[in-house]
């Protein structure tokens, strides 16, 4: 038997590791601390550390291509104001001028220039003049009595315009023969007053009463004013009768036809105006 010595002991040990060298081999650090020389890798994985109660993770520099909020600051604010302030100004100028203009149509004040025609003129709301009527004793009746009750207001007096127009598309029901309308106005030489009362006062007379709603206001158009209809019987005869007053006139209209609220002759009596005051 072979008696191994020491030296033999030690070269059973591989050459590229000495006793020395396994005797000295570092112990393995803790997770973080492994690579102390690479502090960049550290650095990320505290950066992107998750987030506690479950939060998404977020990076301090946040996401990539991102650019912080613009302030609003004193400097751009000033100008949004002054805007905002001009456009507030103009808005109530616009609002007043509107209530003005309403309220003006409303009491007539911007018809009160415009007098009616001294003489009717050929067409109005184009309806043709010169159309007259079967003048059966009906019919001769509905124009008599319409014409002294408008003479209750105006009193008796040469000059002031009256006319008939023919009226396309509708008959006559008591003569059977083309529809027409007679048209009464008047041109006061003094103030007449708020033309509510006016009208309402010719109503009154026209329909032979001032009960409530024996008439009804109805819009008078551009021309200002006020302005009431009404289905009232002349002569056992059912017509529709439309009036309009602003401070300085006053007209009316008699159709023989009666619709259920007169708003064919409403309508017609609001067209008609251009051209009894023009201006």
């Amino acid at each position: 038997m072979i008696d191994v010595g020491p030296v033999a002991a030690a070269e059973s040990v591989p050459a590229t590791e000495s006793a020395s060298a396994v005797g000295l081999r570092p112990a393995s650090l803790p997770e973080g601390d492994n690579d102390p020389g690479r502090p960049g890798d550290q650095q990320a994985k505290r950066a992107y550390a998750p987030s506690p109660a479950g939060l998404p993770a977020r990076s301090p520099a946040g996401p990539p291509g991102s650019r912080p909020a613009r302030r609003f600051t004193a400097r751009t604010a000033i100008p949004v104001l002054i805007v905002l302030l001009v456009a507030a100004v103009v808005l109530v100028n616009v609002t007043v001028q509107l209530i003005t203009r309403g309220v003006d149509e409303a009491d007539g004040s911007v018809a009160a220039a415009n007098p009616l025609l001294a003489s009717a003129p050929a067409t109005a709301g184009g309806l043709p003049r010169r159309f007259i009527p079967d003048l059966n004793p009906e019919i001769a009746g509905l124009i008599a009595e319409f014409t002294q009750r408008f003479e209750v207001i105006t009193g008796a007096y040469h000059g002031k315009p009256a006319a008939f127009y023919r009226e396309p598309g509708i008959t006559d029901p008591v003569s059977d023969q083309p529809g027409w309308v007679e048209y009464l106005g008047y041109n006061s030489p003094a103030p007449l007053g708020p033309p509510a009362a006016t009208v309402s006062r010719l109503m009154a007379s026209l329909i032979d009463t001032s009960a409530p709603r024996t008439s009804w206001q109805v819009p008078a158009g551009l021309r200002g004013g006020r302005a009431r209809c009404a289905i009232v019987t002349y002569q056992r005869i059912a017509v529709s009768i439309c009036a309009w007053a602003t401070d300085g006139t006053f007209g009316a209209l008699l159709s023989p036809n009666a619709d259920t609220r007169g708003n064919e002759l409403a309508i017609l009596m609001r067209q008609m105006r251009y051209d009894f005051q023009p201006g």
